[in-house]
């Protein structure tokens, strides 16, 4: 697991997405504590690691609005 990817990851819902995006924030917190889930971001590009290409991908994926109050568990 990769000391960055936790730190960029948690960074970015505190700092990046906190005030502004609940769905962000909540998702780049659950991901920066995901043991399993961050060795796996460690074998992509350096250029796709970044938080904001991972969430929105998963917001896109299961067509939840980035704006919007989360509602649900990540499942």
């Amino acid at each position: 697991m990769s000391r960055l990817d936790t730190e960029w990851y948690r960074q970015s819902a505190e700092k990046d997405a906190r005030g502004s995006s609940p769905t962000y924030e909540r998702l780049a917190l659950a991901v920066s504590r995901d043991e399993k889930l961050l060795p796996l971001l460690d074998t992509l590009p350096p250029g796709q690691r970044q938080p904001n290409t991972l969430l929105r991908s998963y917001v896109c994926w299961t067509g939840r609005s980035s704006r919007r109050r989360p509602s649900a568990s990540l499942s």
